[in-house]
């Protein structure tokens, strides 16, 4: 019995030795090693280490630099949180060189930190007080885990991928033709088990597309808050429904989709109803609220009305060109959407032409004339500005004198990009309402933005999301020069591999609800050096 009772106590203050000595927050933990493994999180490759025999990534590393945004510390609660791994917020890894495996090249301390994605708590290390979590708790083996995230690994070539859901609404087609603005629609309807759902696409006219419909089963909101069901057509997934993890049951939903396949499978669409030319100016001039046509000229082949209304502060109008097969042009819409109507305007209808004045939003000295050239239903600049030197029309003709010579002064613009920071000389034009044009190659080179400008076809090719800051200084430096700015010839531009807009694009994700002219950004080219409006490149994705 005595030597029972030594050996229970023994084993008594084992324990409390154990416990005495346990692990405490900042003892170290482990050491993380480097790994010639490559890693990539939804296509961007990122840093990363190898930590336990698993592939680590530092949070704070791979996300860009406004953090706040992206994941918050709340240290009170001692707590991080991250809700998404957009390839759009990741830094991409530098350099191209593989890591010797192996080496010890930090520490891992003990941290009572808890780090979650949504709401669930994942595993966690603490690398120099910032945070790192592995690839394979992010996401299970070639199937998704309850976070949405799932890995790929290739022995072979050394590389783990994780594909982790995040919104891409974005990626819905909007406009099928630049001529018709229809749109197209995606309807959504599950199965009864939520185990998988099938897309159509429809087409809507003018101003409905690009927009989600679905068609759940009666009591789909009972069922569990998790849940990734795969979206198919004609039988290939191209994207997921996602409803996120919460604590509280609070459903926070979104969808996935591959650009490419969703691309492919929306050119087969129910087209809408055709309409005929009085259905379409009816269209306008009722659903929109925009009048009655003030003018209005009709032939064989198609009508044309010009529609408008003034408010107090706003100005709606539509000129119209509708044609029998059930499209129509606005041509308001390719020369901008300003807050003015077209003066002057004047029907020749031997000729089937229309001619009209429109003026600057802010000072009547500033206008431009167009022609509309209703056979060929193409509209053209014939000259701006109030003289008779020039045209500085967007066919490259050079600008006006009057303008150069009043808007020659050149100023110096401070970038702000995270903690980087570079000073550009730029230049202010007056048509814009952001009028700030800056150095495109010194900006984009500054952004990491790839592009080229060949046979008047402009290539932008980025994926991330460029968000900086923009500031002008007080430094006027040197005149430009006696040379004016002009237009630069834009015949086409590709934004990722599609052509967008026939001058310069609207790229900016910040500005996408303003109504500042989108395709009124065109290029300047001044002494050799091209320009291009600030607002414009805010973001790009």
């Amino acid at each position: 019995m005595k030597k029972l009772f030594i050996t229970i106590l023994s084993t008594v203050m084992m324990l409390l030795i154990a416990i005495s000595v346990s692990a405490a927050n900042g003892d170290i933990a482990g050491y993380i090693y480097s790994t010639d493994i490559c890693a990539f999180i939804n296509g961007v490759e990122v840093e990363s280490y190898n930590i336990g025999g698993k592939t680590a990534v530092v949070i704070e590393d791979i996300l860009h630099d406004d953090a706040n945004f992206y994941y918050i510390y709340d240290d009170s609660a001692r707590t991080l949180k991250f809700s998404s791994l957009n390839p759009s917020r990741l830094v991409e890894k530098s350099g191209e060189s593989k890591s010797k495996p192996g080496k010890i090249i930090g520490k891992i301390y003990e941290t009572d930190i808890k780090t979650s994605i949504y709401d669930v708590v994942i595993p966690s290390y603490n690398l120099n007080g910032k945070t790192a979590v592995a690839i394979e708790d992010l996401g299970y083996d070639r199937e998704f885990s309850p976070i949405g995230g799932r890995y790929f690994w290739n022995e072979k070539e050394r590389k783990i991928e994780l594909e982790f859901l995040y919104p891409t609404q974005n990626f819905l087609p909007y406009s099928r033709t630049a001529d018709t603005n229809a749109g197209i629609d995606i309807h959504i309807k599950p199965n009864d088990d939520m185990t998988e759902a099938d897309a159509t696409f429809e087409e809507k006219f003018h101003c409905g597309g690009g927009q989600e419909y679905f068609d759940f089963p009666e009591g789909a909101d009972k069922s569990p808050s998790e849940l990734i069901m795969p979206i198919k057509a004609n039988g290939e997934t191209i994207g997921y429904y996602f409803r996120i993890p919460t604590e509280e049951y609070n459903p926070w939903a979104f969808t996935y989709y591959y650009p490419d396949k969703i691309k492919e499978a929306s050119k087969k669409y129910t087209p809408y109803p055709k309409k005929t030319r009085e259905e379409i100016i009816s269209h306008f001039t009722y659903n929109h609220s925009v009048g009655e046509p003030r003018e209005r000229f009709d032939t064989d082949n198609f009508s044309f009305v010009y529609i408008s209304v003034a408010g107090t502060s706003w100005t709606s109008y539509n000129l119209l060109q509708a044609f029998d097969d059930g499209t129509y042009i606005d041509y308001g819409n390719l020369i901008g959407e300003r807050n003015r109507s077209p003066i002057n305007l004047v029907i020749d209808q031997e000729n089937e032409k229309v001619t009209f004045r429109h003026i600057d939003r802010y000072t009547r000295e500033w206008y431009t004339d167009y022609e509309i050239d209703l056979k060929k239903a193409k509209i053209k600049a014939i000259n701006n500005l109030e003289t008779d030197i020039g045209t500085g029309t967007s066919d490259g003709q050079v600008a006006e004198e009057k303008w150069a010579q009043s808007r020659n002064e050149q100023y110096e613009y401070k970038l702000v990009s995270g903690e980087e920071e570079k000073i550009v000389k730029g230049f202010f034009a007056h048509e814009y309402y952001y009028a700030d044009m800056l150095p495109l190659k010194e900006t984009f080179d500054f952004l990491n933005i790839k592009y080229s400008f060949e046979n008047d076809v402009l290539t932008i090719d980025t994926t991330e999301a460029r968000a900086f800051s923009i500031e002008k200084t007080e430094n006027k430096t040197d005149a430009m020069g006696e040379n004016p700015p002009e237009y630069l010839y834009v015949e086409k531009v590709l934004l990722n591999g599609e052509e967008t807009q026939i001058t310069f694009p609207y790229i900016s994700g910040h500005f996408d609800n303003t109504n500042y002219g989108r395709t009124e950004a065109k290029p300047y080219v001044c002494n050799g050096i091209v320009y291009i409006n600030s607002s414009f490149i805010a973001s790009t994705k």
